[in-house]
């Protein structure tokens, strides 16, 4: 059955008393039974009906309702379901099938999203019973400090490492790179920022060893100038070939190709964490600190994210850089519990949706080289007020 068809016998079905309209979304209904049925749940009585929607739609649906007599009305409801999924999947593949005549990627993500709702309708509501418990939710990075005092990155998850430039937010994540290529994991990492020769430069002056380690080959860079849709495509079709252990993306700004602003940033963050969850591969994000942090110094805190709201209502676990030695700024806040130490800077567990391996937030205190960037090891740990 046509979309158009079910959706006019399921209106026809609810005017005749037959379904209730509560039952009923009116998404789901093709137009004009999708406006006709916001009408009539706001009360609007036949000759509203009539005259807003038009007689011939409306005489149509009372007629379709009065050919199944005596069939079961929430049969037909099941029937509008299956043609809105119908309807639903073919928008969605000429959508991308157009972008594909444009010369355009098409999103990999939505199609197959489609696919899997149209094809497993029956299966999108499981009973707790039958699902099998997930053992853990941590995948072990390969990096001690994240791994003894976090328990390693969350799984199919978003994490946002963030802090203000120039303090170690492409070292850390150039670190999580490097420990997951030793451990025989594929990283792919998008660099928006720097160059692919900048990366490898870096990973150089980190390791301190030669660009022909074989670890490296692990490392897959992607120095594109990509937004949010193009990566989120050109992710899940590279990581569904290979055991990825990581993606990792520097950074949120430069993903936005149109202004800064709520709804824009809001596509960013639910994106990534949606390609993280799609793909079953952890993505590490940097993000930039706002104005506020700018002026004020001291130790960072979430509220001090771009768009902090959207940041921390996404990420399954953020992170944030407090490098007092390494950015001259606002003086530090008095009575703070990060003292500045010589050489050392800290990562600070701000929010893990999972619980934490320290039974709270705190800061892991590493060492620092301004060259060699962060230490393998971590000189401890410091718990943190959550105020």
């Amino acid at each position: 059955m046509k979309h158009l068809d079910a959706s006019e016998l399921t209106f026809g079905l609810i005017l005749g008393g037959k379904i209730d309209a509560e039952h009923v979304t009116a998404s789901t209904l093709a137009q004009p039974y999708g406006d006709a049925l916001k009408l009539y749940k706001d009360g609007a009585d036949i000759s509203v009906l009539y005259d807003k929607v038009g007689l011939t739609p409306i005489r149509a649906a009372i007629e379709a309702s009065r050919i199944v007599e005596g069939t079961n009305p929430y049969d037909m409801l099941e029937l509008l379901n299956v043609a809105y999924g119908r309807e639903t999947l073919a928008l969605t593949l000429e959508r991308e099938l157009n972008k594909l005549r444009r010369g355009d990627d098409a999103d990999l993500l939505k199609i197959e999203s489609a696919i899997e709702r149209h094809v497993n309708m029956e299966d999108k509501y499981t009973p707790l019973n039958e699902i099998e418990p997930m053992e853990g939710v941590w995948n072990l990075t390969g990096y001690q400090p994240i791994d003894e005092y976090i328990g390693g990155i969350p799984d199919s998850s978003l994490t946002i490492i963030a802090a203000p430039p120039g303090v170690g937010k492409t070292s850390l994540l150039a670190k999580l790179a490097i420990a997951h290529a030793k451990t025989d994991k594929k990283v792919l990492f998008y660099t928006l920022e720097m160059t692919g020769g900048q990366i490898a430069k870096r990973v150089i002056d980190l390791e301190n060893d030669t660009k022909d380690e074989p670890y490296k080959k692990n490392i897959i860079v992607c120095d594109d100038i990509m937004d949010v849709e193009e990566i989120c495509a050109d992710a899940a079709k590279v990581v569904a070939l290979d055991n990825y252990g990581m993606i990792g993306i520097d950074f949120a700004d430069l993903m936005l190709t149109e202004k800064e602003e709520e709804g824009n940033v809001a596509q960013l963050y639910r994106a990534m964490a949606r390609l993280a969850k799609k793909s079953g591969v952890p993505v590490v994000l940097l993000s930039q600190l706002n104005r506020q942090y700018a002026e004020h110094g001291g130790i960072p805190r979430i509220q001090n994210i771009r768009w902090s709201g959207l940041a921390e209502a996404m990420a399954a676990l953020i992170l944030l850089i407090y490098n007092p030695n390494q950015i001259f700024g606002a003086p530090p806040s008095k009575g703070q519990s990060l003292i500045a130490h010589p050489g050392r800077g800290y990562v600070i567990v701000g929010k893990s949706r999972f619980g934490y391996k320290q039974g709270g937030v705190g800061a892991i205190d590493l060492e620092w080289d301004g060259k060699l960037s962060w230490g393998n090891e971590a000189v401890g740990w410091m718990p943190l007020s959550a105020v």
